[in-house]
């Protein structure tokens, strides 16, 4: 929902992903709901249109998480999702070491354009873990 969909990761995860696993994702909206004009993410908007979707999780580049770091309201409700990974940059440690201590899960994404995800979706056990990944059993 919070990524650029020029990028070929995002088309992979919110096009490929879902048709391959059966996943259900929420994308941002091409449009915003006052007369049609086009919809720009905003951090603000992104946490908006996922509760409203209902997720349970979110993809975003670090600058939206670092944004959503600001606010104690945002915070309490990236609390409650499975985890929130990030992609493309690395996330400022300060920031990160605060979120995971509250009780955010964390999830550090890595790969590229010729090979794809190379490292587990999911969270370590570890909050703290934040800043690193496990690869995938399949990468060698």
């Amino acid at each position: 929902m919070a990524l650029p969909a020029f990028n070929p990761f995002s088309i992979g995860l919110q096009l490929f992903h879902p048709i391959f696993t059966l996943v259900p994702i929420a994308v941002f909206p091409p449009v915003s709901g006052s007369g049609g004009s086009l919809g720009i993410p905003t951090p603000r908007s992104v946490i908006d249109h996922a509760k409203s979707t209902g997720a349970n999780a979110l993809v975003a580049v670090p600058f939206f998480i670092e944004a959503w770091s600001k606010s104690p309201e945002i915070v309490e409700y990236l609390m409650s999702l499975e985890f929130v990974a990030y992609a493309g940059l690395q996330l400022i440690p300060k920031i990160g070491n605060q979120l995971a201590s509250a009780g955010v899960r964390l999830q550090s994404l890595y790969g590229g354009t010729e090979f794809g995800l190379t490292v587990s979706l999911l969270p370590s056990e570890d909050r703290m873990d934040w800043e690193y990944a496990k690869f995938l059993e399949e990468v060698d």
